[in-house]
């Protein structure tokens, strides 16, 4: 467990916890679901609900705890992949963030990031090339740039990645969608040559991910927060 700026921020992997402004929200989690679309998801606006499989994680272990930085880091697995989760938490800084590095090895199916939060608005706000859009929480798949703005009955939430591009939303969830692995170049009903069946996005996936919440969540503080993501320093040693 890790406390900064006075308990108003801190993550408990071991009790499926993140304290985001001193309210509880649930962990984020890992779904593997099946997913039997072509290369493109042809005739399909949304995926399965339930997942077919769930990573087992081995203890977290703590790695950071100074004066303006700590984190822990997790191992673990779901399906023939392999995971790495680093959370960490920042002195003075309004998140929580993930860092998460994925082996991929899997085949037709697809890897969401879900974060369970009743009580969602009807609508939210997501980043798009260019701008923003207000979208309704129906749980279609739609696409995404870098950050989404959530209200919930309590305070609005957000999300920001630079290496995040799908999403699906229901009043009661947000799902990232991180991997997929369907037939490259398989377009229903042309099925592919057995023996040239490769499956997509094979091998490690980092990705970089951030959990805010606060009364002060705008759209163009948001985009400012991405645009730090993207552009983040270069640092040499020179000698």
């Amino acid at each position: 467990l890790f406390t900064y700026n006075t308990n108003l921020f801190s993550v408990a992997p071991d009790a499926n916890v993140i304290m985001l402004w001193e309210r509880k929200f649930s962990l984020p989690r890992l779904d593997l679901i099946e997913d039997d679309t072509d290369n493109w998801s042809h005739g399909v606006d949304r995926f399965p609900d339930a997942p077919v499989i769930s990573p087992i994680w081995d203890a977290p272990t703590l790695i950071d705890y100074g004066p303006l930085m700590g984190s822990l880091v997790q191992t673990g697995r779901i399906g023939d992949s392999t995971l790495r989760a680093e959370w960490r938490v920042y002195a003075d800084q309004p998140f929580i963030e993930l860092r998460l590095r994925v082996y991929w090895r899997a085949t037709k199916q697809l890897l969401k990031l879900s974060w369970e939060l009743p009580g969602l608005r009807n609508s939210r706000i997501d980043g798009i090339p260019g701008g923003s859009l207000r979208r309704e929480n129906d749980g279609r798949e739609v696409p995404l740039r870098d950050w989404m703005l959530l209200r919930t009955m309590t305070i609005p939430a957000a999300i920001i990645s630079s290496n995040i591009f799908a999403v699906d939303v229901t009043p009661f969830r947000v799902r990232l969608t991180l991997l997929r692995s369907p037939l490259q170049t398989y377009h229903i009903p042309f099925t592919p040559a057995p023996e040239r069946a490769t499956p997509t996005d094979q091998g490690v996936h980092d990705f970089h991910i951030r959990f805010y919440a606060g009364e002060e969540l705008t759209p163009e503080y948001l985009d400012q927060q991405a645009a730090m993501l993207h552009r983040s320093p270069i640092i040499a040693d020179w000698t």
